[in-house]
């Protein structure tokens, strides 16, 4: 099973997302490189990425308020865009 979560790649399928997407990823974390973050940015269209500072993926658990905020800034701001 790790080799097909660590072989998947949907590169070629960011550029059919029109909606917007949020991206609440830590600053350092270790299961998502800088080069997987730069292939969202440029196969999403409308994607906003916001690093919280740890080093975990659990940025929910860690962060509840900062993600909560980000969340809602983030749903008001496109809440007309379907």
């Amino acid at each position: 099973m790790s080799k097909l979560v660590n072989s998947a790649n949907a590169e070629d399928l960011l550029p059919q997302i029109k909606l917007p997407v949020l991206g609440l990823y830590p600053t350092k974390g270790q299961i998502t490189s800088y080069a997987q973050e730069g292939m969202l940015r440029e196969g999403i269209e409308q994607f906003e990425l916001i690093h919280l500072p740890t080093n975990y993926h659990m940025v929910q658990l860690l962060y509840p308020k900062e993600c909560t905020d980000a969340l809602i800034s983030f749903c008001s701001r496109h809440d007309r865009q379907r």
